[in-house]
Formats: structure tokens, C-alpha cells, sequence
């Protein structure tokens, strides 16, 4: 038990100065950066822990990118995380679920607007070639 507890501290004082540069990347609103800053962590450490996701998850969120919002989330919900960390990571996919549901509003809004402008211009079309067919036969 001594050692494990030696390895997690160990991990945990490495982990400390890169989630401070990973926050910092974030609050400069460099979220493209932040993300290959979390990769880059990843890849060093060969795991991922809660900040780190919780920090990737509010970057994809920035850029829009939804699907890697939920994915990174999922990843999240797989690791030990504060209350704290857990009710923000699962703030942002209330956030997610209302900007998709918003976009999907906004489109089909779109498409009901489309329809609506075509309408007059189908009907105009209509009535000239109902004309035309008229005076043909006359």
C-alpha cells in the first residue's frame, strides 16, 4: 500500500504543473492548443485523469465539436472525479443537448422558410402554365 500511495503521489506532483498550463492554454481561449496540450499529456503520463478531460471536454464544447464532447465525457465518467469535476463535466452535456436541439431548430426553421419562399414562385409558374395552355387551345 506504501508504494502505490508513493506512485499516485508521484504521478499526481507531475500531473499539477501541466494541468496548470493546460488551464492556462484554456483561459486564453486557445482551445485547439488546449486540446493537443491534453494529447500531449496523455501520451506522456499513458493515461488520462478527470481535470485533464474535464478541460478537453470545455475546449470541444468552444470549438463546437459536440460528438468529441460527449466521447470525452464518456471517457470521464470512467474515472474518480470529485463531485465538483462531475456536476461541471455533466453541466456541459446539458450544454450540448441544448445547442444541438437549438441547431435543430434553427435548420428546420430554415427549411420551412425555404419552402415558404419557393411556394409563390411554384404557383406563378402554375398559373403561366395554365395561361399558355389556355391560349394554345384558343
Amino acid at each position: 500500500m506504501p508504494l502505490q500511495w508513493y506512485r499516485h503521489k508521484r504521478q499526481t506532483t507531475k500531473q499539477k504543473p501541466i494541468i496548470k498550463k493546460l488551464q492556462k492554454a484554456f483561459e486564453n481561449k486557445d482551445y485547439k492548443q488546449d486540446i493537443d496540450y491534453c494529447k500531449q499529456v496523455t501520451d506522456v503520463l499513458k493515461t488520462t485523469n478527470a481535470h485533464i478531460e474535464l478541460l478537453r471536454i470545455k475546449s470541444y464544447f468552444e470549438l463546437g465539436e459536440y460528438d468529441k464532447v460527449k466521447a470525452s465525457i464518456k471517457t470521464f465518467t470512467n474515472l474518480e472525479a470529485s463531485v465538483k469535476l462531475k456536476n461541471e463535466a455533466l453541466e456541459y452535456l446539458v450544454k450540448v443537448e441544448k445547442a444541438e436541439k437549438e441547431a435543430e431548430e434553427k435548420r428546420l426553421k430554415e427549411e420551412a422558410e425555404a419552402r415558404r419562399s419557393t411556394l409563390p414562385k411554384k404557383y406563378e409558374e402554375m398559373i403561366y402554365r395554365l395561361a399558355s395552355d389556355i391560349l394554345i387551345q384558343d
